[in-house]
């Protein structure tokens, strides 16, 4: 099981210094697109003086990241869940943005930290954050990650496109799931035909 977050990137030196540290990552579990991770802050520049020049506008380094963290019940290898954080920013940039999986292994839950430049270099458009797009789509693609290699995955909720919030996301993830093991107790009882006063 393998859950998601994106959030803006405030400073992407720092954001690079602190994920590429010796005790957190190796060479091996980092892959780049449309960039290279020791040049990454001037090649994410670059597509931005485009940004800049083409809307005649002066904006600042626009950056993000996306968490993927896995559960350790997996048991995947750190190559594993490198390999599916390569294959969730192959599918949800679509080759359109430039981005740095870096792995880490240095906690119990292996977790991946894709940064990824907010403009898109094939239109100089950014990066669609209605929630739509960093929530549903984002949470669709890493399930769909998930499932072609055999891990499960956080069931959505009532409506068919409805996901949980992320706080029942995390806790479903940590199988801390007492709200939604009471709700399914509460539902099987309501459907038994039964008295008030039994009830």
């Amino acid at each position: 099981m393998s859950i998601v977050k994106i959030q803006k990137v405030k400073d992407l030196k720092a954001v690079i210094k602190y994920s590429l540290q010796d005790h957190k990552t190796n060479e091996e579990l980092v892959t780049t697109y449309g960039c290279n991770v020791e040049t990454i802050e001037r090649d994410f520049n670059d597509i931005l003086f485009d940004y800049n020049e083409q809307n005649n506008s002066n904006k600042d380094m626009a950056a993000r990241m996306i968490i993927q963290s896995f559960n350790s019940d997996d048991n995947l290898t750190p190559e594993q869940a490198h390999q599916y954080g390569v294959e969730l920013a192959d599918n949800y940039f679509k080759g359109k943005h430039q981005y740095a999986v870096i792995t880490h292994i240095e906690t119990e839950n292996l977790h991946n930290h894709i940064i990824f430049n907010s403009i898109n270099f094939e239109d100089l458009k950014m990066f669609d954050t209605k929630r739509q797009h960093t929530l549903y789509d984002l949470r669709r693609e890493n399930d769909n990650v998930s499932k072609e290699h055999g891990l499960t995955i956080i069931e959505k909720e009532g409506k068919k496109d409805k996901y949980l919030a992320f706080n029942e996301y995390v806790t479903r993830a940590k199988n801390n799931l007492s709200k939604g093991k009471l709700k399914e107790l509460l539902t099987k009882i309501l459907k038994r035909p039964t008295r008030l006063k039994t009830f």
